[in-house]
C-alpha cells in the first residue's frame, strides 16, 4: 500500500481530530497512519480489517485458511 500525505496524521495534529479521525477511518476503511518524531509506528484501522488481520494471523499459524477479507478491507500488497 503507498502511503499519501492524506492518511498520514502527526500525532499533534491527531490530538485535535481524534474523534473526527475515528469517524473517517470507520466510515471509510481507509487506515490512518500515525506519526511521532518522524517515525510512523502505528496505524488506525477499520475494527472489522483488525479482527480480519488477527484470525488470519491464527489461522496461519495453526496452519489453516483464512476466511475471506471484508469487502472494504484496503489493498495492502502493490501492484
Amino acid at each position: 500500500m503507498i502511503q499519501t500525505p492524506e492518511n498520514v496524521l502527526r500525532i499533534s495534529h491527531l490530538r485535535e481530530v481524534l474523534g473526527y479521525a475515528c469517524k473517517q477511518v470507520a466510515s471509510t476503511g481507509e487506515p490512518i497512519v500515525v506519526q511521532r518524531y518522524n517515525r510512523q509506528e502505528v496505524i488506525l484501522v477499520p475494527l472489522a480489517d483488525w479482527r480480519y488481520y488477527q484470525q488470519m494471523e491464527a489461522e496461519l499459524r495453526d496452519g489453516g485458511p483464512a476466511d475471506d477479507p471484508p469487502e472494504n478491507l484496503p489493498e495492502i500488497l502493490p501492484d
